[in-house]
């Protein structure tokens, strides 16, 4: 048994104290609390959701990106940001993907993304992108400040839970443009932070980007 081990206990202990040394890098740091909690995330546009879809359409080279408010399960407190607060952000290890949509194809999408019910884990966030839904139907798009264009294609980022379907999501990975790049959402959201740092909240303020009525 472990417990009657002691040279097994103290290898064991030795790579518990590198990993939680690991969680306890100071990563960067914010000047505000970046908020994720449950009912404010899963009811309202939040400056971490904005900063989570930022940092994954950055990491893509995405024109805009959608997160699900059940992927974001925690807040990140003001001052300094470690890596395991990004952790408690996005514990599942989901991994971020890409797919190319055309303006309707973009539309298509949103029609079912704009009936997401607020309270609920698939309640979206969003990032590079300004729209109005109004009783669940989707109106005044527009994609990197331009209106959109049917007829040009987009590149969307997402995670690889809602492209399969998740929480009610267009399943989009039969799409042949579809790239599961593998990149786990953590991480993307922790080189962002590390390479922004110090985080300004204003500058990831929803703003009236996406407006509900």
């Amino acid at each position: 048994k472990i417990e009657q081990d002691p040279q097994l206990l103290d290898t064991l202990q030795v790579y518990q104290d590198k990993g939680q040394q690991e969680l306890n890098v100071l990563i960067g740091s914010s000047d505000g609390l970046l908020v994720g909690d449950r009912n404010s995330v899963r009811n309202k546009q939040t400056n971490l959701g904005r900063l989570i879809t930022t940092a994954t359409t950055s990491k893509l080279a995405a024109d805009f990106g959608i997160v699900n408010s059940g992927g974001v399960r925690d807040s990140i407190p003001a001052g300094d940001i470690t890596y395991r607060s990004v952790l408690l952000v996005h514990p599942f290890g989901n991994t971020i993907a890409t797919v190319d949509l055309t303006g309707k194809e973009v539309m298509d999408y949103l029609a079912v993304v704009g009936k997401m019910t607020a309270g609920s884990g698939a309640f979206p966030q969003f990032a590079g992108m300004a729209l109005t839904i109004e009783g669940g139907s989707v109106r005044g798009v527009s994609i990197q400040g331009v209106p959109l264009d049917m007829a040009k294609t987009y590149k969307m980022a997402i995670n690889n839970f809602v492209a399969a379907g998740g929480d009610g999501y267009p399943k989009v990975t039969a799409h042949n443009s579809y790239v599961d790049t593998g990149f786990v959402d953590a991480d993307a959201l922790r080189g962002f932070i590390a390479a922004r740092s110090p985080l300004k909240l204003a500058d990831f303020s929803p703003g009236s980007a996406v407006v509900r009525r």
